[in-house]
């Protein structure tokens, strides 16, 4: 098992420091500094407007914020249940949660060592993706964080959230 240092890596490079983790078993990075707090999805539930399955709602923090179930959302079939965590991202003055499977850990992603996207390799929306990096030989997928807040059934939580606080 690998310690929490070994887990650190990247150090001196340039670019942000990012929190990897993972949806089934693809690796994925975010921006740790959109990374407000990881919290057990205990209570989480579907969002009662909602047609999506990928949405759901959690309390935190006495407020309710949106939770993309990223599985879901990126059409991931056949992923088991099993411990799960949210990340609760902030951008401006809300909040959103993943769902993901395993938190990894923290690494230094150069934006030097960020490809292109290939579209056609997955089923995984572009938009979403700022681009394609090796940690530890294995491919991980950066998600754009402000894509994800645009997304619309997001901001319709956020509207129907100022009209009915």
């Amino acid at each position: 098992m690998r310690t929490e240092a070994q887990r650190s890596r990247g150090a001196g490079k340039d670019g942000p420091i990012c929190l990897l983790f993972s949806v089934g078993q693809e690796g994925f990075a975010i921006r740790i500094e959109m990374l407000q707090e990881i919290v057990s999805p205990e209570g989480m539930r579907p969002l009662p407007t909602s047609d999506f399955a990928f949405c759901r709602e959690l309390d935190f923090r006495g407020k309710r914020i949106p939770v993309l179930k990223l599985s879901d959302f990126f059409e991931y079939p056949g992923i088991p249940e099993g411990p799960k965590s949210v990340l609760v991202l902030r951008l401006g003055g809300e909040s959103i949660g993943l769902l993901v499977d395993e938190v990894r850990g923290v690494w230094n992603i150069a934006e030097s060592d960020l490809r292109p996207f290939p579209p056609m390799a997955t089923s995984l929306d572009p938009r979403h993706i700022r681009g394609i990096c090796k940690v530890e030989d294995n491919p991980v997928f950066c998600l754009n964080e402000d894509r994800l807040f645009q997304l619309a059934e997001i901001r319709h939580f956020f509207e129907r959230a100022e009209d009915h606080p």
